[in-house]
């Protein structure tokens, strides 16, 4: 990105195609029935195509999330499409003219072509509009590893996450089939994460799992209820299994970035509750993860970010 450039969310979502004004349709599903990366590159190429110039290009990211860079644009208030599901999308379009337009443009593109054709037939939601939410500039980031002295690596399908590493100077780790959705590679992340603790010489690995959060958007209770069971399964206990096969002294600190509760299918600015795991101290009792356990632990940490000192025993 140059220092002039504005980048904006671009999530390809599922809006009614009911014969109404556009304005008068509604958000059906902010990630288009987790749509795959294949499928969501040839749509955001079509949309591209006929939309992309000099002012405003597009880039491909992960299932329904991709990126729109706008030249010497502006950080416009813009609404996340998850806010706002099931409701009428007029009220919530971008006042930019130019914004506007194009979600307008894709819509027309993107609902009669070939791969929607199909997934309509499969009775899949059609990925059918780019929604454009979350401007900002180019970040500005400390490097992690002055910051803490530690050498870190990131490990995660979602190119937030790994943007936010890049900025850190902290590596980005590639897992083949991570998805960012419900059945994304759990064994793979893992895997990855004590590869680059036990052989590759980084002291910290970030796993993230973006199922747990899809899941709540989604509404589904259940689906949520198994996304956190893989995470407990196929990452946490993957990864401590290991460590301890391998010897190795180890902490864990197991943690949500916010709540996405099931009732509003967006994300809330309650706390969240922590587990810091230390594989040297005495392990005499049993503990709850989970928020009522957290507010009757009585320990609060208002300051979020100070939670990794505690991890790396700085405070």
């Amino acid at each position: 990105m140059k220092d002039t450039d504005i980048a904006i969310r671009c999530n390809i979502v599922t809006i009614s195609d009911d014969d109404v004004p556009f304005e008068e349709k509604t958000i059906i599903d902010h990630s288009s029935d987790e749509i795959s990366t294949e499928d969501a590159a040839v749509l955001l190429k079509a949309v591209a195509d006929e939309l992309q110039n000099e002012t405003y290009q597009f880039y491909v990211g992960t299932s329904y999330r991709h990126c729109l860079i706008w030249d010497r644009g502006q950080v416009v208030e813009l609404t996340p499409p998850h806010d706002v599901l099931t409701q009428k999308i007029g009220q919530y379009l971008p006042d930019d003219p130019g914004l506007r337009e194009m979600m307008i443009r894709s819509y027309g593109i993107l609902k009669d072509h070939p791969i929607n054709v199909s997934r309509r037939q499969q009775g899949k939601n059609p990925a059918n509009c780019c929604w454009f939410w979350g401007a900002g500039t180019k970040p500005m980031l400390s490097s992690f590893e002055e910051k803490n002295h530690k050498r870190g690596v990131m490990i995660s399908a979602v190119d937030l996450l790994k943007g936010i590493a890049i900025g850190a100077g902290m590596e980005v780790v590639k897992v083949e089939g991570a998805t960012g959705g419900l059945h994304t590679n759990y064994e793979g992340k893992a895997d990855a994460a004590v590869k680059a603790l036990l052989s590759d010489g980084f002291d910290f690995a970030y796993i993230h799992v973006e199922a747990p959060d899809e899941m709540g958007h989604q509404g589904s209770a259940e689906r949520k209820v198994q996304s956190i069971e893989f995470l407990d399964q196929r990452v946490i206990g993957r990864v401590k299994e290991q460590m301890e096969h391998a010897g190795a002294d180890f902490r864990m600190l197991i943690m949500p970035d916010h709540p996405t509760p099931i009732c509003c299918r967006t994300h809330t600015s309650d706390p969240i509750p922590y587990m810091l795991y230390d594989s040297t101290a005495p392990k005499n009792e049993r503990h709850l993860y989970n928020e009522e356990a957290g507010k009757e632990s009585g320990i609060f940490i208002p300051e979020g970010y100070k939670l990794i000192d505690r991890l790396f025993g700085a405070e």
